[in-house]
């Protein structure tokens, strides 16, 4: 199989992260969400609010799931380490500048200052792209099961699943690794 350049591998990491994360912002926007459907009521967009407005940023932290642990075993298999690791820095970035915007959200605080100040300042529209995200898989929980949900618990769900997805992106075995088991060398 001929090989793929590293900046190759990084946009078919990245890309599908970054859509997802645009697809379920975009589907919290207000033009989504208001009377303007009222005109196409005869239509199946009668209740488009309801539709979209919760269910796809559910999706899409679903497929963005998926995509880690795809992206880790196409990865470690095909020796696209470069994919998987731009995976996982599209997904880690919005989501650690969503937790740390709410950690420091008190105006108070220095460390918030220090934060938002600095660094943060760049990484607000990431953060934005997870807080509506986020925000959207909660309501869904809301809308269609009338449970309580913080957007929080995602942004600790996507957390926890990342360290696993680089476990096994470790422990998945390459098919050099295993070309050379087969033939007897070690490398």
């Amino acid at each position: 199989m001929k090989t793929i350049g590293k900046v190759k591998q990084c946009f078919i990491g990245a890309i599908p992260v970054i859509l997802l994360w645009v697809l379920a912002a975009v589907s919290q926007d207000e033009v989504l969400v208001t009377p303007i459907y009222d005109t196409l009521e005869a239509t199946t967009f009668k209740n488009f609010d309801v539709v979209l407005y919760p269910i796809i940023p559910l999706i899409s932290l679903g497929v963005m799931l998926i995509w880690l642990f795809s992206s880790a075993i196409i990865g470690k298999k095909y020796d696209l380490k470069y994919m998987y690791y731009a995976t996982l820095i599209s997904a880690v970035v919005p989501t650690a500048t969503f937790l740390f915007g709410f950690m420091f959200s008190d105006d108070s605080n220095i460390l918030a200052w220090m934060f938002w100040l600095t660094i943060g300042l760049i990484l607000i529209p990431f953060g934005c792209l997870a807080n509506y995200c986020f925000e959207g898989a909660s309501d869904f929980f809301f809308c269609y099961l009338n449970v309580d949900s913080y957007p929080e618990i995602f942004a600790l769900i996507l957390v926890a699943v990342m360290p696993v997805s680089l476990v096994f992106f470790k422990k998945c075995k390459s098919k050099t690794a295993v070309v050379s088991e087969e033939s007897g060398i070690k490398n």
